[in-house]
């Protein structure tokens, strides 16, 4: 199945899936739980198999910046689907099957290509654990602030459609917690890889971003750490994960647009 079958399809079945949920949640028509996980299922595997295709080229490893974010946000609904098997937390697939959606067609149509020839693997590893782990733990501060949303709209008694489409605040909060941990084993690996595979993790071009990793790395462990040894919970937990992804945020996107400011300056001046 070749790349425009795959993302056809998976689009196809992201949208039946998240028509069929929607239809659930209002009631129009009863409608089984498990069509829409397995709806969600083959537009995941459809996605997986149009994203392989892109990615691997002739010249190389395709690493443009929309297949990453591709990978990025299908990576998280297969979480939040596996996570749908075992709790209710399926009522949370109509908000991540629009982006799903999104994802399939930005992937698709905007197919700029950062050509990687002849990768290392090791390196081809790192960017790509690397991209996940942000994407996972930046999805686990979206998930905080929902949370803490959701338990104040529900501490004022107020009401709306999509605290009546949201899972229990149990529910959202240990699916909170999995993208954390996951986002922080990831986070682990992906820092090992680059200490591994970069002379100098501490060169003048990457220290602070990997100081802002490590820092990072360390707010999210004491958050979990947190929640096993003193049952953190509610705003305290939100606060700390915004601090540790703001951290990631800046690592991975500001100081590049710093590095760039400051250059041109540097030309002005000149």
């Amino acid at each position: 199945m070749n790349v425009i079958l795959s993302s056809i399809a998976a689009l196809i079945f992201f949208a039946a899936g998240s028509v069929a949920q929607m239809v659930r949640i209002s009631g129009i028509r009863p409608m089984a739980r498990d069509v829409i996980l397995w709806l969600t299922f083959l537009g995941a595997f459809s996605q997986m198999l149009a994203l392989y295709g892109l990615i691997h080229v002739e010249q190389g490893i395709n690493l443009g910046i929309f297949v990453i974010i591709s990978l990025t946000i299908l990576f998280i609904l297969t979480m939040v689907l596996l996570s749908s098997i075992r709790k209710p937390s399926d009522n949370l697939l109509v908000l991540f099957l629009p982006v799903a959606c999104l994802s399939v067609l930005m992937a698709w149509l905007f197919p700029f290509q950062h050509i990687v020839v002849r990768p290392k693997l090791l390196l081809v590893t790192h960017v790509l654990v690397s991209v996940l782990a942000y994407g996972v733990l930046l999805a686990s501060m979206c998930q905080s602030l929902l949370l803490s949303w959701q338990e104040t709209r529900l501490r004022s008694h107020a009401s709306g459609a999509l605290i009546k489409v949201l899972p229990p605040i149990q529910v959202m909060e240990k699916l909170m917690f999995e993208f954390l941990l996951v986002g922080e084993v990831l986070l682990t690996f992906s820092l090992a890889s680059g200490f591994l595979f970069f002379d100098n993790m501490f060169a003048h071009h990457l220290i602070q971003k990997t100081m802002l990793s490590l820092i990072a790395w360390c707010v999210f462990a004491y958050v979990l750490i947190g929640r096993v040894m003193w049952g953190w919970r509610g705003d305290r937990v939100m606060r700390w994960v915004v601090i540790g992804a703001v951290l990631l945020a800046v690592a991975f996107f500001g100081w590049r647009l710093i590095l760039v400011s400051l250059d041109n300056v540097a030309t002005v001046v000149q």
